[in-house]
């Protein structure tokens, strides 16, 4: 994941300023989350519709660039 939201600052995707691991912290927490929401019968249009919320950081970080 780190390695992911790295290339997307190296390649102007998002900007420079961002704190990599920060992000990647919250990126990684989202989705052990979700998983758990899985495991534990968490309806897949409830999850899908709280991934899109939380893909919603990347775009406005890719809007400040």
């Amino acid at each position: 994941m780190h390695a992911c939201i790295q290339r997307a600052v190296d390649v102007g995707e998002i900007p420079s300023s961002l704190d990599v691991s920060m992000l990647t912290t919250v990126f990684d927490t989202f989705m052990h989350g979700i998983s758990t929401q899985a495991r534990d019968g968490v309806p897949f249009a409830t999850i899908d519709r709280a991934i899109t919320k939380v893909m919603g950081i990347w775009e406005l970080f890719k809007r400040s660039t």
